[in-house]
């Protein structure tokens, strides 16, 4: 049956909790829920108690996502490093992070053996409740709710700024991530504004007569 569990441990967002055991904690909350508001509040606060340069670690993971791109990890290699369970959390998200680096940078001969070390040694360092959110997350299963809009109206709440204007600076951002790091650590969003070879986030077009009422509008 393995070890206990772990206790529950301090309310979500207690900075006491290392991060990627609060970031665990908030997206099996938002799984639970069915409540657009309820996502947003467990989010919003999982966000206030991160560092910025975490937020932009934990923003994909809590989208299902991560900043490396598919790692090509097999479920056979995700068996073999299911390992007994640490009883305590102290995984941080950057050396989650690290190790997703390590994983997509190893390749060649020999590097099938590397890349099990590296994930049976994550393993080793994590939860249960870890485990099975690491492991969904690498094969790409972890679905837990959190869409872009409700992680923009998250980041918002963290911040105290309007929807509205994390919406835009989003869309000439390209992206959530560093428009969340720059809101949590207090920066102003100006900053980001439409620019040559940047990629934009699209918008829902509205319908028009004709070109030419288009461009009156415009």
């Amino acid at each position: 049956a393995g070890p206990p569990l772990p206790p529950a441990g301090p309310p979500l967002g207690n900075r006491g909790v290392p991060p990627l055991a609060d970031v665990v904690r908030a997206s099996n909350e938002v799984a639970r829920t069915s409540s657009r508001l309820a996502k947003v509040a467990a989010l919003a606060e999982c966000m206030k108690r991160l560092d910025p340069d975490e937020v932009e670690i934990a923003i994909p993971f809590l989208s299902g996502d991560n900043r490396q791109g598919k790692l090509t990890i097999g479920y056979a290699m995700l068996r073999s490093a299911r390992f007994t369970p640490a009883v305590a959390p102290s995984l941080s998200l950057h050396e989650v992070d690290a190790t997703f680096d390590q994983l997509k940078q190893t390749k060649g001969k020999g590097s099938a053996a590397r890349r099990e070390a590296l994930i049976k040694d994550l393993f080793e360092k994590s939860t249960i409740d870890e485990q099975s959110f690491l492991a969904r997350l690498i094969v790409g299963e972890l679905r837990q709710g959190a869409l872009e809009g409700i992680m923009l109206d998250a980041v918002a709440a963290a911040s105290g700024l309007k929807a509205a204007e994390v919406r835009r600076a989003a869309t000439f951002a390209g992206g959530v991530a560093q428009v969340a790091r720059a809101a949590l650590a207090g920066e102003p969003l100006e900053r980001f504004s439409i620019r040559l070879m940047q990629p934009v986030l699209p918008m829902l077009a509205q319908p028009a007569e004709d070109v030419a009422a288009a461009l009156a509008e415009l």
